[in-house]
């Protein structure tokens, strides 16, 4: 990392029938990567309006390359409303040395 605002970005998209709202939570864990060291902790929710698709954006800031090896954390999608998970619902990134 440059110190150039480098972070991860996740999309979560609504597809299918568009009736009624949707939602879903989201929030990152550490692996072997640290929060506040390697990578900012991020938690919220997403949340679609009836008759609106598409997708919307999790932004995850990077805070430092990892020293002696890669690092993971994880980004875990729970507590889905309105709506049916299609693809996986934790996501598992690593920050290269």
């Amino acid at each position: 990392i440059d110190g150039e605002n480098e972070e991860v970005v996740f999309r979560v998209e609504r597809t299918g029938s568009l009736a009624g709202t949707s939602g879903v939570n989201y929030a990152t864990a550490n692996g072997t990567a640290t929060a506040a060291t390697e990578y900012t902790s991020t938690s919220g929710s997403l949340a679609w309006a009836d008759g609106e698709g598409g997708a919307k954006e999790i932004r995850v800031p990077l805070l430092a390359s990892p020293v002696g090896a890669d690092k993971t954390f994880t980004l875990t999608l729970s507590s889905v409303s309105g709506a049916v998970l299609a693809a996986c619902a934790v996501a598992t990134v690593t920050i290269e040395e």
